[in-house]
């Protein structure tokens, strides 16, 4: 049931709003010039060097054998990464039975 009669909206409709008569890269030249320079105005700063943040020459290879041992070996990675899991059932398994009732 309509209770209000609809709404004549012809004359919305006769707005076009493609703009057929604009020449597109003329209308957006500005941007477009823009895009095309986009690696002339990337931001640079100085390098920051602080010799208190400077890191001990010794300290690399001690954390290559001491630092994060939470994280496993490069050898243990190739072997997780090859292992296949196991076969899981399915998610839902009563699903399934509930089709086969249903049918």
């Amino acid at each position: 049931m309509i209770l209000v009669a609809p709404e004549a909206l012809d004359d919305e409709h006769k707005i076009d709003l493609r703009r057929p008569d604009t020449h597109w890269p003329l209308f957006y030249l500005e941007y477009i010039k823009i895009w095309e320079n986009r690696y002339d105005n990337i931001p640079t700063r100085k390098p920051i060097i602080v010799l208190k943040l400077a890191c001990d020459p010794d300290y690399v290879p001690w954390f290559r054998i001491h630092g994060k041992p939470y994280l496993p070996s490069e050898e243990e990675r190739h072997r997780l990464i090859h292992v296949e899991r196991e076969r899981q059932g399915p998610l839902n398994p009563g699903q399934g039975m509930a089709r086969r009732v249903h049918q």
